[in-house]
Order: C-alpha cells, then structure tokens, then sequence
C-alpha cells in the first residue's frame, strides 16, 4: 500500500477532518479530542510513558525549580 508520512504540528485531528489523510497517529491521553472531531481509535500501536530525568548535582542546585517544575505536569 503506498503511502505518504506528512509530520505535522498543532491539532493533528484535523487533517483527517479537512480530508488530508485518511489516518493519523497521535500520541493521545484521553482520546477525547479524537472523539470531539468525529474521530475514533483503530489500534493502540503501543502504550508508552515518560520519565523526568534530574541530574543529582543540578537537582541540588535547582530543587525548587525542578520541584516546581514537576507540581505542574502531575
């Protein structure tokens, strides 16, 4: 099957609403914004994670901006 790998950036949803492809791989949370477009999900490829990784030494020098840091994304 031919095909073409276009990388986009922003609301990766809407290339296939606008009809500029006919399937998209996103790396989604919820899946709510698939659904919010008319979309759905035909394969989870894999299930990953991500892992904040603190040099010690810097880690002692910038706990609270790093502390802060990680307040926000949990």
């Amino acid at each position: 099957m031919p095909c073409t790998i276009l990388k986009l950036y922003g609301s990766i949803e809407l290339a296939a609403v606008l009809g500029m492809t006919d399937a998209v791989v996103d790396l989604v949370e919820t899946g709510n914004t698939l659904k919010e477009n008319g979309l759905s999900e035909l394969k989870i490829i894999e299930n990953i994670s991500s892992y904040l990784v603190v040099n010690k030494t810097s880690y002692r020098f910038n706990k609270e901006y790093v502390d802060k840091f990680i307040s926000k994304i949990s």
